[in-house]
């Protein structure tokens, strides 16, 4: 009997040149290109090169990450959703024809702070595996499967937002299945009175009166993100209501 033999998967070697990069930028580039292609990449900081060693989809995918990591400050307009068009490598479980890989370009994130809480963001209400912050132009790289980046999508356009002058609720517009329990709803609660210093406390009151577990605070502007059952939502809607009061109400809350 004879048995097919699969051919080895040919590696591509690209070594790519950085203009609008600076030298100590090129290790967050190169965590970009690890987190979201599945690449390691060796950096040449005088240079101002990277190499990459890799199959012809990720060195693709590779490729497109850097042109778009290398553009000018300021040359993108803001806000942006960038996506990948081309062929996507095998860097989850799920198909690549079902994997999505974007670029988000906040217009108000403008700290590592506010990058990082979208993430987190990004990460509780969405589910998305895959993703990495890249400081040096404010951008969040991410890769899921394709479901879970339409929620991702939604969180960024709802959170990347000015701060809030009243109390604004944001609903995703369908719950989203679970694998084991109850369908899960998102909110996002964007808070116009309570101080960022008495979010914690917030959230805290939340997870111990509702039970609610993915509940987190987004402290630029001051929010509160959820993904829990409709109950659990429900009941910790009420809470931010009776919280994000003017006057006494916010005052009690920072004597507590």
């Amino acid at each position: 009997m004879a048995w097919a033999q699969t051919s080895p998967v040919q590696n591509v070697e690209r070594m790519f040149h950085f203009t609008d990069t600076p030298a100590q930028a090129l290790p967050d580039v190169s965590k970009v290109l690890r987190t979201i292609a599945g690449v390691r990449a060796s950096i040449d900081d005088d240079a101002r090169t990277i190499t990459v060693n890799a199959p012809a989809d990720q060195s693709a995918l590779a490729e497109w990450l850097v042109h778009e990591l290398d553009q000018p400050r300021g040359r993108v307009p803001v806000p942006a959703i960038h996506e990948y068009g081309g062929v996507s490598p095998k860097v989850l479980w799920v198909p690549p024809d079902e994997t999505v890989m974007k670029l988000f370009y906040p217009a108000h994130a403008d700290t590592p702070l506010a990058l990082i809480e979208m993430i987190t963001a990004i990460r509780v209400l969405a589910d998305v595996p895959l993703l990495e912050p890249y400081n040096e132009k404010r951008i969040v790289a991410l890769a899921g499967p394709a479901d879970a980046m339409v929620v991702a999508t939604w969180v960024f356009h709802d959170l990347d937002q000015p701060p809030a002058r009243e109390l604004t609720i944001s609903a995703y517009k369908a719950p989203i299945r679970v694998r084991e329990g109850e369908d899960q709803v998102v909110r996002v609660f964007h808070l116009a009175h309570v101080r960022a210093k008495n979010l914690g406390e917030l959230v805290a009151s939340i997870r111990n009166k509702v039970g609610a577990s993915s509940v987190f605070a987004i402290h630029a502007p001051a929010a509160i993100i959820l993904r829990g059952p409709a109950a659990e939502a429900a009941q910790a809607e009420n809470m931010v209501k009776e919280g994000d009061q003017p006057g006494p109400a916010a005052k009690q809350l920072e004597a507590r």
